[in-house]
């Protein structure tokens, strides 16, 4: 996971996995690691300084979104010169709904949203309300 060019890559290359490709994974994921969830990290173009970019976590359950987020915002500091401009207001979305929220575990948000392929989807955005 240090070598953040390995795994970013653009957002067609997630349209073209199938929902059936997705399931299996997460079942093998829960199956051998069942404390761990499976999350989709979604970045929205503006961070990046060009496409729309995507990577797989597996993170374990009881993490908390507000150290998650950290973790994120320095990750892709190393990554995306572009995003030093918006490091201050990066926001998590999922289902289309800023997460606020960052003293709870992941699991929780994961309980309430995780999609029917099993994963959870989350996107890295600018918080235009900052």
């Amino acid at each position: 996971m240090d070598d953040l060019s390995t795994i970013v890559e653009p957002i067609s290359t997630l349209q073209k996995i199938t929902f059936g490709e997705k399931f299996a994974e997460y079942q093998v994921l829960r199956c051998n690691h069942p404390g761990f969830l499976p999350l989709i990290i979604q970045i929205e173009a503006l961070i990046t300084g060009g496409c729309q970019m995507w990577f797989k976590m597996y993170l374990h359950q009881e993490i908390l979104v507000g150290h998650l987020r950290d973790f994120l915002r320095k990750m892709l500091q190393n990554r995306f010169a572009n995003i030093a401009q918006y490091k201050d207001n990066i926001a998590l979305v999922v289902s289309d709904f800023i997460i606020i929220k960052f003293d709870v575990p992941l699991n929780e948000i994961y309980q309430k949203k995780a999609e029917k392929d099993g994963w959870l989807y989350i996107t890295i955005a600018y918080d235009y309300q900052k």
